[in-house]
């Protein structure tokens, strides 16, 4: 299922697409009706209609109730599927990690702060990184499933490669800061994590 999801989200970004604007509507913004939908993107209600109908059938949106305010044939309200994906954020300092899930609408869903690590340029500590998430991930309440998006598993350097790293020393080289900056919805602040120069 969650594969599933996946390959939808993947299919959906390759292109400039209805959907893709109407996705990025309910991420930023919460719910919509039909009609705000389509006001908001700019296409006629019919094709706001069939891309939200494609979305509710990929698992990525789903019928939230009706909109009891409104004057005359109460529409539909419309928003994000809660459980059609779930993100983990970490943030890396020099002697602890913190650690956040939340679900598909930026909902938090449960935190660790300050798990002790203590932060060494060595493959081992990586992997204990990697260890520390896997074990926060196993906690999690709901089921999980095990994908292969891994650098290893890419063409690129023929799995090899050190994204972080590079992308880390070529910030130091020209003087600029390297961080990751995250928001999952306008229900959530915007975080700006930087990491320790001596990642690479």
């Amino acid at each position: 299922m969650f594969c599933d999801i996946i390959k939808n989200i993947e299919n959906i970004n390759k292109k400039s697409s209805v959907q893709g604007r109407i996705l990025e509507k309910f991420v930023s913004q919460g719910a919509f009706t039909i009609p705000e939908m389509s006001k908001a993107v700019g296409v006629s209600l019919p094709t706001t209609t069939c891309a939200i109908n494609e979305l509710m059938k990929a698992g990525l949106v789903r019928e939230a109730g009706k909109k009891d305010n409104s004057a005359g044939r109460i529409p539909m309200v419309y928003d994000l599927m809660p459980a059609a994906g779930y993100f983990v954020g970490v943030n890396p300092e020099m002697d602890c990690l913190a650690l956040a899930a939340s679900d598909f609408c930026g909902n938090l869903i449960t935190e660790k702060i300050r798990v002790p690590y203590i932060y060494e340029n060595t493959p081992e500590n990586l992997e204990r990184v990697a260890e520390i998430i896997n074990e926060f991930i196993a906690m999690l309440p709901f089921a999980k499933e095990h994908t292969d998006y891994c650098i290893r598993n890419t063409p690129y350097k023929n799995g090899e490669g050190d994204i972080v790293g590079e992308l880390s020393k070529a910030c130091e080289k020209y003087g600029l800061k390297f961080g990751v900056s995250s928001a999952n919805s306008s229900k959530l602040p915007t975080k700006f994590i930087e990491f320790p120069q001596q990642i690479h």
